[in-house]
């Protein structure tokens, strides 16, 4: 029989917090270890890559110890609890850096942004409003907006774009409307 079935996880978890033990750690987290796959495979595959999920749940399961007391919980229920939590935050901080609008400086002349408003019938000075605007636009788009308006805005499709961004059509769909919307609003302040 191997070590892991023998050593009692109190045993473990007592010689991690008294005796900075790594080879009970290391039991511990193996023990732990499809738990932790699990977890990441139903809240956050989007979010973070499986190695990273998994350095993050070795420092987390490393602040349990060190935090847990015995007498309040189980230690796996403790655990467990703890890295939702920290799924939750890698959720919530992707979900806000989607709708912040980022501090960008753009630069229009030096990629294809120029061709979503050059258009010789408009003649140079509509030219350069809508220049204007669109960098407004993108000082006020987050960075999921921007992205869906330049991609649906150069011709690829609403599913496309999705597959590229992880996300769904309608989430797509929702930033692109979002984008041209500020984009139009920018526009109808220009003077004519």
């Amino acid at each position: 029989m191997s070590d892991e079935i023998v050593i009692s996880e109190n045993k473990l978890i007592y010689q991690v917090q008294r005796h900075q033990d790594e080879v009970s750690f290391e039991l511990l987290y193996r023990r732990y270890q499809p738990m932790i796959r699990k977890l990441w495979h139903q809240y956050s595959r989007h979010y973070i890559s499986l190695e990273d999920w998994e350095q993050e749940a070795a420092v987390k399961l490393y602040q349990c110890l060190n935090r847990y007391d015995a007498q309040h919980a189980h230690f796996a229920h403790y655990y467990k609890t703890m890295l939702q939590n920290r799924l939750r935050d890698f959720g919530r901080h992707k979900k806000r850096s989607k709708r912040q609008p980022g501090n960008r400086v753009v630069s229009l002349d030096e990629d294809e942004r120029v061709q979503l408003v050059e258009d010789d019938k408009i003649g140079a000075e509509r030219v350069a409003e809508c220049r204007q605007a669109l960098n407004q636009m993108v000082r006020q788009c987050s960075s999921l907006e921007w992205a869906c308006f330049l991609k649906l805005s150069l011709g690829y499709q609403m599913e496309e774009v999705a597959a590229e961004l992880g996300i769904s059509v309608g989430s797509v769909r929702a930033a692109y409307y979002r984008a041209r919307t500020k984009y139009r609003r920018f526009l109808e302040t220009m003077p004519d």
